[in-house]
């Protein structure tokens, strides 16, 4: 469960691309699978996403689902800043 609180957004981001990854898979005459299949995922997507509705807290929202960005290198004081 860690891991499904700790990518929540990621796995609401592509749950959709691995639907339509499958979806490549349906032969085109069929178009009764194909409407299925594309209910399903949209159902499956929705399923995906009632977590953040339950887990969102009204106390601290500036603090809610963040995308954190770390950079690798050299530390912003020892960055050359002038222009040459």
């Amino acid at each position: 469960m860690a891991f499904f609180h700790d990518h929540i957004l990621s796995l609401i981001l592509f749950t959709p691309a691995v639907g339509l990854i499958a979806l490549m898979f349906i032969p085109g005459a069929n178009k009764q699978a194909i409407r299925w299949w594309g209910n399903i995922v949209m159902f499956v997507s929705f399923v995906v996403s009632l977590p953040l509705v339950f887990w969102f807290s009204q106390e601290s929202p500036e603090q809610q689902f963040k995308l954190w960005k770390s950079t690798i290198g050299f530390p912003a004081s020892a960055r050359n800043t002038t222009s040459e």
